[in-house]
């Protein structure tokens, strides 16, 4: 049975899971309030797009939609937020950001290796 609060809707909101005692549950927030317009247990878009009719036209005065990259959030949003900007939220952005400068990272530090190696060898 999910938590279902129209009144919490507001311009901003956030969609993410939450890992509660074994179980994935998503959580869509107001973004300028904090207060929680629908905690649903699964992450699956069918059964949050089928949650989400409760809310009506309410969903049309959503101007941004704060997710992270899965996926199924990206279809969650287009279905339900049609007139919300989709803005990935800045854990994931920075997490890909630091992942990709660690990949240079080693990247570079292989190939300073491996030319002292070569220049070892060499003498």
């Amino acid at each position: 049975m999910p938590i279902l609060k129209p009144e919490n809707i507001g311009e901003h909101m956030a969609v993410d899971e939450k890992y509660i005692h074994g179980e994935f549950y998503t959580l869509l927030t107001n973004g300028q309030t904090g207060k929680i317009a629908l905690m649903a247990s699964t992450t699956k878009n069918a059964l949050l797009s089928q949650a989400m009719r409760k809310f009506g036209d309410k969903l049309f005065t959503v101007k941004v939609l704060t997710r992270d990259l899965a996926t199924n959030y990206d279809w969650f949003g287009r279905e339900n937020f049609m007139n919300a900007a989709q803005v990935a939220d800045k854990f994931h952005v920075l997490k890909h950001a630091f992942e990709a400068l660690q990949d240079l990272r080693i990247y570079y530090r292989q190939k300073l290796l491996t030319q002292r190696r070569e220049a070892y060898f060499q003498l």
